[in-house]
């Protein structure tokens, strides 16, 4: 009887360390499954969360500017823009300050048309979308701001004095449209002296035809916008609760 029972006490643990061992098999194959699957989803969301492939050059500046300034956005020795003051005269005796931007042949500038046949050019927000679509003005001088002393003395224009913000660009490289960007804020100016203002840096993308944030400096460079977060292996090896937490996390 003794030896049954110590033969039976024995039987217990030998049929236990079965049952782990046929358990551990199908678990470990779950978790190899797991893996894969979430592999092989993992690259499916890496891919399309990646943005299109570009590459924004930058380049800081502290250009100041009271006449002018030149602009080469690709700084491939040939000026792109510039931004220049002139001096309108309203009456014999009175004349006002005005600055404009122009681009090169070819080149153009983020702005909309006015009355009597004027434009001006836009001042974009940090964020601003500036591409393929936008309102762009070719060949032309774009006001930024302007002081009119006819009847009083008074600024207007986008870019008046204190204004800061983001000028928009369309050029073209090798006979192919890109968009940049300049940062420009102004100092001053009144009807007894000229605009004055600081180019704080510009910006352009590389590939054709590729929108770019003003603003944008580094590829990936969201302004503020939550970038898309890739799946890790390790969540979505956790099936359905993994994803829940992925989605999550998606979530502003």
């Amino acid at each position: 009887m003794g030896k049954e029972r110590t033969q039976g006490r024995r039987l217990k643990p030998r049929r236990a360390r079965g049952v782990e061992s046929e358990l551990a098999q199908p678990l470990a194959e779950r978790l190899a499954a797991y893996a894969l699957g979430a592999g092989a989803a993992g690259v499916g969301i890496l891919t399309a969360a990646q943005p299109a492939e570009a590459r924004i050059v930058y380049t800081p500046a502290n250009i100041h500017f009271e006449k002018g300034a030149l602009l080469d956005l690709d700084n491939d020795g040939t000026h792109d823009f510039l931004i220049n003051q002139t001096w309108v005269s309203y009456t014999a005796f009175v004349r006002g300050p005005s600055l404009r931007v122009r681009g090169a042949p070819g080149n153009a500038v983020a702005g909309i048309f006015t009355s009597g046949g004027k434009s001006d050019a836009l001042r974009l927000a940090r964020g601003a979308k500036i591409g393929p679509g936008d309102s762009f003005l070719r060949n032309r001088n774009a006001l930024m701001g302007k002081w009119s002393g006819i009847f009083d003395y008074y600024f207007f224009g986008y870019w008046t004095n204190r204004a800061s913000g983001f000028l928009g660009f369309e050029f073209q490289i090798d006979g192919q449209a890109h968009y940049g960007w300049a940062e420009v804020l102004i100092t001053g100016g009144d009807a007894l002296e000229p605009f004055r203002g600081v180019v704080k840096g510009y910006a352009y993308d590389t590939v054709p035809n590729q929108p770019i944030l003003a603003g944008q400096k580094i590829d990936g460079d969201w302004i503020g916008e939550i970038p898309p977060q890739p799946a890790t292996l390790g969540l979505l090896a956790l099936g359905a609760p993994g994803l829940d937490i992925w989605r999550r996390r998606q979530s502003p």
